[in-house]
């Protein structure tokens, strides 16, 4: 039975011996990032920010032969607080049952993995933990046993200690106490059980001395085999369906003894560095540390170059909607402009002209006496000034911008058709449909429309001879339709000359998006139509 400070010594022993050549470290053999390998030989790398998974690939710092074993700690600075060991490592406590035949038919296995609450690897007396199961014996069970084994897991290595193993029956009275001699319940007299080291590497199960106890321990370095001890002898006799209290204290260090990726999910854009070193069975630090760094980029909106495009292209923006803002400016003012000239184009066209005519008739009644034609002159001065009122009024309306709907537009088109046939003395008759919404018309739409109808209806009264007019206003999908008709004399389209207004409605159509038809017939009438698409 070997003290614990001499198995301590001669495993660091052997450690030290292996690494005396030099202080030599693992290293990050490869990175894989979502699968795919970026780096390789240890040389430093840069991650994509939309990296999902990191995977760090160690390679150990000597050569591993058959039997000897690869075991790291290692930490990334920033993401682990303290050291850390690869997962997988566990060693068993088993509970064994078996019938008079010695066969074993039923068992019940506690597994324990990576460190215990407390490790101490001196195995003094704080390092163990009390385990206590409840355990129910099977039918035809006779007999109990226990094995301590380092096969949990087929690369486990570490160390796995137990001591102080007890059975406590169903009144509370010790059934054994498998760590000395005392005595069991069977017929016969008082016998003792052993414990029997086994497995693949049975010199690795040890039973180590302290003054108060032994322990059951197994060191495994052999990431290929392990070790177990295994209750034998004159086994302890239970009875079937007995709740049985197994206790024991155990104190544990384990871990794969074998290097396996170390993975991290998305980690942070920044700098890290991650660092390795080989441990030994006891989980002790041995020779130097590995260090290998790489960096995570920033997402693109993270860059200074990215605030540094998003302030031009802001700045961009602006002086591009500055400058829209001086173009519909100007714009306006174009327009507005030409409303202008228009205005004043009609002012002069109509009033202009009536005027001249007043003009000219007053000074032909002032050179007059009392006679019938000074008072036909005086007449036509009337005549005129009716005209030049109408035409006024007419101005005055067309750029009134509370006028800029379709309601007006149509009310206005109703009365001016119905004052022109009554002066020429030509019956009427106007259908105009309700409308059901508003529509927005601006004032040089409403002036191509109205300059058009008028048109229309000029050469209907004043060329064709007619004794009745019919006119028809609907607005129909978005689109103003306007139907003025005559029954007039009519003519064949093909020989009318541009001096009729035909060229000039046409044109009016085009310039507002509109559309223009006539259709005529000797004898049968003449229709124009208009369609224009309100918006």
């Amino acid at each position: 039975m070997l003290p614990v400070k001499q198995v301590s010594a001669f495993f660091a022993g052997l450690w030290l011996a292996a690494l005396a050549a030099g202080n030599a470290a693992p290293v990050v053999d490869r990175i894989a990032v979502d699968g795919n390998v970026i780096v390789s030989n240890g040389q430093a790398a840069e991650i994509p920010s939309s990296a999902q998974k990191i995977v760090l690939y160690v390679r150990d710092s000597t050569e591993q032969a058959a039997g000897n074993f690869s075991r790291v700690r290692y930490r990334l600075q920033g993401v682990d607080g303290d050291w850390k060991q690869a997962e997988g490592g566990s060693a068993t406590f088993t509970v064994c049952f078996y019938d008079q035949t010695g066969t074993r038919f039923g068992h019940k296995t506690f597994e324990v993995k990576g460190v215990s609450p407390v490790w101490d690897k001196k195995l003094v007396a704080p390092a163990f933990t009390t385990h206590r199961e409840q355990v129910m014996v099977p039918e035809n069970a006779e007999r109990i046993s226990f094995i301590i084994s380092s096969a949990g897991s087929p690369s486990s290595v570490g160390v796995y200690a137990v001591k102080n193993i007890t059975i406590i029956g169903p009144n509370g009275q010790p059934l054994f106490d498998g760590m000395s001699a005392m005595p069991f319940r069977q017929s016969g007299g008082v016998k003792k059980a052993e414990w029997i080291a086994d497995g693949t590497h049975r010199s690795m199960a040890q039973i180590l001395s302290q003054p108060d106890n032994s322990i059951l321990a197994i060191i495994d370095d052999d990431n290929t085999g392990h070790a177990e001890w295994r209750l034998g002898g004159e086994l302890p006799k239970v009875r079937p369906g007995e709740q049985l209290l197994v206790q024991w204290e155990e104190t544990y260090e384990t871990g794969p003894g074998e290097l396996k990726p170390i993975e991290y999910d998305r980690l942070a854009p920044g700098h890290y560095v991650f660092s390795v070193q080989d441990v030994d069975v006891w989980g002790e630090a041995q020779g130097g540390i590995g260090v290998f760094e790489f960096s995570v980029s920033a997402p693109y909106w993270e860059r200074p170059w990215f605030w540094v495009l998003c302030i031009g292209a802001v700045n961009v923006l602006v002086l591009l909607l500055w400058r829209y803002r001086i173009y519909l400016k100007a714009r306006r003012l174009d327009s507005l402009n030409q409303e202008r000239l228009r205005i004043a184009q009609d002012l002069h066209d109509d009033l202009g002209s009536y005027i001249t005519h007043i003009s000219l008739l007053s000074s032909y009644a002032e050179t007059q006496p009392s006679t019938p034609e000074s008072l036909s002159s005086l007449r036509e001065i009337s005549k005129v000034t009716r005209n030049l009122v109408a035409a006024l009024s007419e101005t005055v309306w067309m750029v009134n911008p509370k006028n800029d709907n379709l309601e007006s537009l149509v009310g206005f088109l109703c009365r001016h058709i119905e004052q022109q046939c009554m002066i020429a003395k030509v019956r009427c008759r106007i259908n105009a449909l309700a409308l059901t919404d508003y529509r927005e018309v601006p004032s040089n739409l409403r002036h191509h429309i109205i300059l058009a109808v008028k048109e229309a209806l000029n050469n209907a009264l004043k060329h064709s001879g007619t004794k009745e007019l019919h006119a028809r206003i609907a607005f129909e999908n978005s689109v103003l339709h306007i139907v003025i008709g005559d029954q007039g004399k009519g003519f064949y389209v093909g020989d009318v000359k541009q001096g009729n207004g035909l060229t000039n409605m046409q044109r009016r159509m085009e310039v507002i998006g509109g559309k223009f038809s006539i259709e005529s017939n000797e004898g049968k009438g003449t229709t124009v139509r208009f369609a224009v698409p309100i918006a």
